[in-house]
């Protein structure tokens, strides 16, 4: 379940989640890359980049040589510099935490048709950090972005998530979480972990996403099907691709 304000186009969130009903950690930190992967940091960075917008919800750009350049909010700007990596998982500072948390805090709502455009030749001194109304409504994440594709839709990866990454320091392991969100209210999310003992490999599941009733604020996942990959740098994309076996029906079984 993803509580998240959604920046149009960019399809990036700072969320609270909440997983089968379970609400977990807050400041949990997603990255999307809207279904155009790129793995360059240069390339994700002017992916997440298309969100600048003033104060009434327009979007910012500025001209340089005649090419157009969209700037993203002051705010998540600062965030995004703090980090070390939009690939993985960073480590929780109490300074990240602040810039997230301000981030939040003072974010300019719009409603999901918003789509004006604003050309300025210079940049704003601070430019506001944008969310979509009531981001955990279903009638919000999967409303149409920009570019035609629904908001929510597109491969997110968790890039700030203060409870993993004290695990992982705690436990002397690593995880890298993937999600894919697809138009029609599916998901499938790949997990990688490499920990003392256990060993390698990716644990994946897959379900349903949606809104939680009554809340425009909490947005659910319900997993149905579970499996894993252990010693692998890759996973199987989906239940269906795992061989038949004893081993396979008990993760299932467990996972769901």
């Amino acid at each position: 379940t993803l509580q998240s304000e959604i920046s149009p186009s960019s399809l990036l969130s700072s969320s609270t989640t909440a997983l089968n009903n379970n609400k977990v950690k807050e400041n949990t930190f997603f990255v999307g890359s809207s279904s155009r992967s790129d793995t360059s940091l240069s390339a994700t960075t002017m992916l997440m980049a298309q969100s600048a917008n003033d104060v009434d919800g327009t979007t910012i750009t500025t001209t340089n040589n005649g090419k157009e350049n969209i700037i993203i909010g002051t705010n998540k700007n600062n965030f995004f510099a703090s980090l070390d990596s939009f690939q993985t998982i960073n480590s929780a500072t109490k300074e990240r935490s602040a810039l997230l948390e301000k981030m939040i805090k003072e974010k300019n709502n719009i409603p999901t048709d918003k789509k004006q455009k604003t050309t300025t030749t210079e940049s704003p001194a601070v430019i506001p950090t944008i969310s979509y109304e009531n981001p955990g409504s279903s009638q919000t994440f999967l409303a149409s972005a920009d570019d035609g594709k629904v908001i929510a839709e597109g491969t997110w990866k968790i890039v700030y998530a203060p409870h993993i990454s004290t695990a992982m320091d705690i436990l002397r392991g690593k995880f890298d979480v993937t999600y894919n969100l697809f138009p029609d209210s599916t998901i499938v999310s790949h997990a990688y972990y490499d920990f003392p003992i256990v060993g390698k490999g990716f644990l994946s599941v897959s379900g349903t996403y949606g809104s939680v009733v009554d809340s425009d604020t909490y947005s659910r996942v319900d997993f149905n099907k579970a499996w894993i990959k252990p010693s692998s740098t890759s996973p199987y994309e989906s239940l269906e691709d795992v061989p038949d076996s004893v081993f396979k029906t008990i993760i299932n079984e467990i996972g769901k």
